[in-house]
């Protein structure tokens, strides 16, 4: 269960804010996430979009703040990406409505914090795409590209090849998303601090 409270804490500590989808693509991308973690021996996590991240005193209030403001949101989702960092090794890209800045409004509301190295985007597997380098505490794996992609797609049969802009797309796909979370690792920090933990969360009401 998500946590929806926050324990004051009088050192700074690493966060990540994350926009999290709603039901039912969360339940599904949820177990496309662990089904793809468990088959190639890495870490499972919650299906999330990270706003941003950074060192701060734990406060609740910044969150709280951005949910009251924003609303419900629908992101396009332009496809399926590849990456040679371990937390964007496959992903979706998404793209929010004209007008919307979510990264920038997060930064605004979480002084000092760093916006995601590749934009706004759904992970869907955790992992170093090469046999000979090691992903704590489990070895990094060999990815077949195509074939996962092509096995996305049925286990995802609303993801397929888009249009490279979203904004001339005809029949774009979207996914819902309407809560935030707060989130922190363990001690080892977001590479090794596992089980991360959620420490609080707030819907989205603004209208």
């Amino acid at each position: 269960m998500l946590s929806r409270s926050l324990a004051p804490s009088r050192q700074a500590e690493p966060y990540a804010l994350w926009l999290l989808p709603a039901e039912p693509s969360a339940d599904q991308l949820e177990r496309t996430i662990r089904d793809l973690a468990e088959r190639h021996g890495t870490r499972a996590f919650l299906p999330h979009v990270t706003l941003c991240s950074g060192q701060a005193v734990n406060d609740a209030s910044a969150l709280n703040e951005l949910a009251t403001r924003w609303r419900p949101q629908q992101l396009k989702v332009e496809g399926l990406h590849w990456g040679e960092d371990a937390f964007t090794c496959c992903y979706l890209r998404l793209y929010p409505s004209p007008g919307a800045d979510f990264i920038a409004e997060a930064q605004q509301a979480f002084a000092n914090s760093h916006p995601p190295a590749v934009g706004l985007h759904l992970s869907l597997l955790y992992a170093i795409p090469a046999p000979d380098v090691p992903f704590a505490p489990s070895p990094g794996v060999a990815i077949n590209r195509p074939a996962l992609a092509e096995e996305l797609q049925s286990q995802l049969p609303w993801l397929h090849t888009r249009h490279p802009d979203p904004n001339v797309d005809p029949n774009p796909i979207t996914l819902s998303f309407d809560r935030l979370a707060l989130v922190q690792p363990g001690r080892g920090g977001w590479r090794d601090g596992w089980p991360w933990k959620v420490i609080a969360t707030d819907a989205l009401v603004g209208r």
